[in-house]
């Protein structure tokens, strides 16, 4: 992937190097070939087996309660239609977060880069009341990002302890009616608890992967820029003799 950066970028032409800051590109790269990384991670250590889980756990919740193998797919299909509408609303924010956080890694690094002219024009006030004010900004929008966030996970988690003891009651009713063993409920907690909760963490997940979204789509901003035009010519020349200038005059 950083080959491929590299490489993409090196393709460009020397005008369009100078269209963005240096050090904030290189943050941006950086973390967007980290996303990818990370996307791919949780796509296979989470995603997908935690929907193998829910489907055989659904069809062996079948196998000994189709009651029970409806309620809990119909929980399943609450909980992730609950965190996709979230991570929707959630998203215009989180870009926002970022791109604030992006910005006073730039203003921060322009001062490190000019601190001698700061110094020189007695500007150190001046930089550190504005940096701390952009600072203090930042920070506070990003509390009412990751609140908003929080909120939304605490009654995600309290619906899922909700939905695993409502399972245990239908085992229960089921049970005293003589219909189960004690073996079975067992097993139908054991199904019904774990499913829901690798739901809950399927859910983190898909609240991270949008945070990682972004970063990748500011990544994609960069790599998927083109040459303005092509470069042609021969790589090699060979030189020989004089380098002539015939009617040159300069003022």
């Amino acid at each position: 992937l950083q080959e491929f950066s590299f490489k993409k970028l090196f393709s460009l032409n020397v005008s369009q190097y100078i269209e963005e800051h240096s050090a904030l590109k290189l943050t941006i790269i950086q973390k967007g070939e980290n996303s990818i990384e990370q996307i791919i991670d949780k796509i296979i250590t989470t995603v997908i087996p935690t929907l193998a889980l829910i489907v055989i756990s659904t069809i062996t919740l079948a196998f000994y309660s189709p009651l029970i193998a409806g309620v809990s797919f119909v929980i399943i299909i609450i909980i992730f239609a609950w965190a996709y509408s979230f991570n929707q609303k959630q998203y215009p924010f989180i870009i926002t977060n970022r791109d604030n956080w992006n910005l006073q890694s730039k203003f921060r690094s322009d001062s490190f880069m000019h601190l001698q002219l700061i110094k020189t024009l007695n500007r150190a006030t001046y930089f550190l009341k504005t940096y701390l004010k952009k600072r203090l900004e930042t920070t506070t929008y990003h509390i009412q990002t990751r609140l908003r966030s929080n909120k939304h996970t605490i009654a995600r988690e309290t619906f899922t302890e909700f939905a695993t003891f409502f399972s245990l009651g239908l085992a229960v009713i089921l049970f005293l009616r003589d219909e189960y063993t004690i073996g079975t409920i067992y097993l139908i907690w054991s199904l019904t608890s774990r499913v829901y909760w690798q739901i809950s963490t399927l859910g983190q997940t898909t609240r991270d992967i949008p945070l990682l979204c972004v970063d990748t789509e500011k990544y994609f901003t960069i790599i998927d820029k083109e040459p303005m035009f092509t470069e042609s010519g021969n790589k090699r020349v060979d030189l020989h003799g004089d380098i002539v200038f015939n009617n040159v005059s300069f003022t």
